[in-house]
């Protein structure tokens, strides 16, 4: 697939696409553990490969769903690399022929909207209840004194099942945490549940804590954040399934993994 990618090759291949993209479909492509001290080459994993060639066969909706695999679970090492578990990094240098030369910075962009938007919706959630305005939903029979006490209660557990459960509350900033869009969605669903099931919330106002709508909010996020692959990417990919004689089928294709509600 380098060679004919390198040599403009891809039309060599037509009589198998249909057996490339099956296999580049079907692939299990979580990214393996390593357990060396030595990080594993992005070049080594699975999961890159059969992005490579849904890139090179013209492959448009394999290619999006597995980019969008990798934006929900990279994470950002100490150096500001992007990574994958494992501590695989994600370096230009040993994967430049493995799809679009702009594809780590579309990851390191759309990860960080993500990582952004979710911290809004925790970090906005403890300022309401700090606020001079209390965001107390019980009836207006609760006095001001109850709805105070709400709001402290909530903000307590908030804080309380953070440092429980994370061993930190949640950074104000994105570029704060290095840890994937599915680690931080999962981080933030647990607390929110732990807090709607604490025995410290005041009698009567189970109504008043956070709910848990991470799925709706993130899917929404999702959608505003518009597609992965700029009109260039999808120019090429047309261009590649014009050779490769690569046919879509819509409905068909479906990659596992790349959804964790």
């Amino acid at each position: 697939m380098v060679l004919c990618d390198k040599y403009d090759l891809i039309h060599t291949l037509r009589p198998w696409t249909k057996s490339w993209m099956v296999a580049a479909s079907s692939t299990d492509f979580e990214p393996p553990i390593y357990t060396t001290e030595a990080p594993a080459t992005i070049a080594s994993l699975p999961l890159i490969w059969s992005m490579h060639i849904a890139w090179e066969m013209g492959n448009e909706n394999l290619f999006a769903q597995k980019l969008g695999y990798l934006t929900d679970n990279v994470c950002i090492d100490d150096e500001r690399h992007l990574v994958l578990k494992g501590n695989v990094r994600m370096d230009l240098e040993t994967c430049y022929h493995l799809g679009p030369r702009d594809i780590l910075e579309t990851i390191r962009k759309r990860r960080e909207w993500l990582i952004r938007v979710m911290l809004d919706r925790v970090n906005g959630e403890e300022k309401r209840r700090a606020g001079k305005i209390s965001a107390c939903a019980a009836p207006n029979t609760a006095t001001e004194k109850e709805k105070e006490a709400c709001d402290i209660a909530i903000l307590g557990s908030l804080w309380k099942k953070s440092l429980q459960l994370r061993g930190a509350r949640f950074p104000e900033y994105y570029w704060r945490t290095g840890e994937s869009v599915r680690s931080l969605y999962r981080s933030i669903q647990n607390i929110f549940a732990a807090v709607n099931g604490s025995e410290s919330l005041v009698a009567d106002h189970a109504n008043c804590a956070p709910q848990v709508i991470l799925p709706s909010y993130l899917q929404s996020a999702k959608a505003k954040l518009g597609s992965s692959l700029t009109e260039e990417h999808k120019q090429y990919l047309k261009a590649r399934r014009h050779k490769s004689r690569f046919t879509p089928v819509v409905g068909k294709e479906r990659v596992t993994g790349t959804h964790f509600q």
